[in-house]
């Protein structure tokens, strides 16, 4: 079947059409597998990173740093931890979809990498507790305040409730049956002294003779005698 003259170029524009795409996706390709094995700059520490790991782990470090250094937990915002970070503005809800979900991140970090020690010494102050701790605190209690964490914070309680018996047990020496009770009763304490300790007529050597006391309480319980 012969061609009108009309149709040649028409048949002509069509395939230089198509050997541009088919350039162009190879160009495509071929550009992005550059793109995914390139080692892009890292934040101003000098780190270099190319996956998504490591941009939610310097987010989730730098948002710590942030509460560690003093800064409260209500009022920090994506634009500061990325500025902290050096990285791009967007990165936190891209990474973690919104910063309560960053905060919730650093809390599972805490617990689940770094290991806060809940045992408090006889010397009872906010300054002598585990610094992973009271951030943890911190967190904790402002996200208790969003209804969409209830459940997940219910679980974080279990852990709390778990490591902090399991340090109790390994310290005193108590069954654990005892070691749960306890650590219950204590986690109350601990959690009412770091929220409204710092209001309350507390008189340092009262706190200081009911730390003793309850020392005292916890190794009479247990086979782990007092140290020498």
């Amino acid at each position: 079947m012969e061609l009108a003259p009309s149709q040649v170029p028409v048949l002509e524009t069509v395939d230089i059409c198509l050997l541009r795409l088919s350039d162009w996706l190879e160009f495509k390709n071929k550009y992005e597998i550059a793109e995914s094995n390139q080692v892009r700059p890292g934040p101003t520490t000098g780190i270099a990173y190319k996956d998504a790991d490591e941009i939610r782990a310097i987010l989730i470090a730098s948002t710590y740093d942030l509460i560690n250094s003093g800064h409260p937990v209500q009022s920090l915002t994506a634009r500061l931890v990325t500025q902290t970070a050096g990285l791009d503005k967007m990165y936190v809800n891209r990474f973690f979809k919104n910063l309560d979900e960053l905060l919730y991140a650093v809390l599972e970090d805490i617990f689940t990498n770094r290991t806060p020690t809940f045992i408090i010494s006889k010397d009872f102050s906010s300054e002598n507790l585990d610094p992973l701790l009271v951030n943890a605190f911190k967190i904790y209690g402002y996200l208790a305040g969003v209804p969409v964490f209830e459940e997940k914070l219910r679980v974080v309680a279990e852990v709390l409730l778990n490591a902090y018996s399991q340090q109790i047990q390994d310290t005193f020496g108590l069954e654990k049956s005892l070691a749960v009770r306890e650590s219950r009763v204590g986690l109350m304490m601990m959690v009412g002294f770091l929220s409204v300790g710092h209001l309350m007529p507390l008189l340092p050597e009262g706190v200081f003779r009911w730390a003793e006391s309850r020392e005292a309480y916890m190794r009479s319980l247990g086979t782990n005698p007092p140290s020498q």
